[in-house]
């Protein structure tokens, strides 16, 4: 079994290339859903997207309704009334969610950088009857943050047997403290690549921040960070194979 599996950050729409050229922030689903036609993933995780908002309505939705994939979202926050967070289109149905919240209490936080409560989704896949779980979260900038984030992410893999992929926009490159920490536990898929598949800013990409993690039930065949600008961050892809009958755990 092969899967497509990817992590975008959508930066809740906006049209990157418009901001570049005017400054203007005008928001434009159609070009997103556009692009996720174009990569056609089986499974992809969305960072900086509305769920139900009275502005910008619900972008999950909308975007499972455009692209045909169904649309899972999960709350990090509210903005000016509405929720904002983390959200996950699939080809395949979602049997379980669970959301994990993500915050550092103010009385707690050790820099005096921008923090942000933050949401770990973790959906468990009916993969033509195989469990696969699906982790996706955006982490936050402050090294605070990040370790809250890599052990809520740890708590929820361990003991998992049957594949598991886990990726966001993590804020980190690779040789960083929290990035080590995760490879504790998973592995990054981007190790098959010759050279680091850099995602940020998208325009001129010189880094890397948007991950894929997989465990030791996945096989990663081949990582990609397509040529899309309609974004700050550009997507990046990983096709992923396990077998079916691997973990010895199925969708009931």
């Amino acid at each position: 079994m092969e899967l497509t599996v990817g992590t975008f950050n959508i930066q809740h729409g906006i049209d990157y290339p418009r901001v570049l050229e005017t400054g203007e922030t005008r928001v434009d689903l159609q070009p997103v859903a556009d692009a996720i036609l174009e990569m056609r993933p089986d499974v992809l995780g969305l960072n900086e997207i509305y769920g139900a908002h009275p502005d910008m309505g619900n972008q999950a939705a909308e975007l499972g309704y455009l692209t045909g994939l169904g649309a899972t979202f999960a709350k990090a926050i509210s903005i000016h009334g509405g929720d904002y967070g983390n959200a996950l289109l699939s080809r395949f149905p979602v049997r379980t969610i669970r959301c994990i919240p993500i915050g550092v209490p103010k009385a707690e936080r050790q820099y005096h950088g921008y923090y942000e409560d933050r949401v770990l989704l973790h959906a468990k896949l009916d993969v033509e009857g195989q469990t696969v779980s699906v982790l996706c979260c955006h982490f936050g900038l402050n090294p605070d943050e990040m370790e809250q984030a890599v052990e809520a992410v740890r708590r929820e893999q361990e003991g998992i047997r049957h594949p598991l992929i886990f990726m966001g926009d993590l804020n980190l490159c690779p040789g960083s403290e929290p990035y080590r920490m995760l490879t504790a536990f998973l592995t990054d898929a981007s190790l098959i690549c010759d050279k680091p598949p850099l995602t940020f800013p998208s325009h001129v990409p010189d880094c890397q921040i948007d991950h894929i993690f997989v465990n030791s039930a996945c096989t990663v065949q081949r990582v990609w960070v397509p040529e899309i600008l309609y974004s700050d961050h550009r997507p990046i892809l990983a096709r992923i194979s396990f077998s079916s009958c691997n973990s010895g755990e199925n969708v009931v």
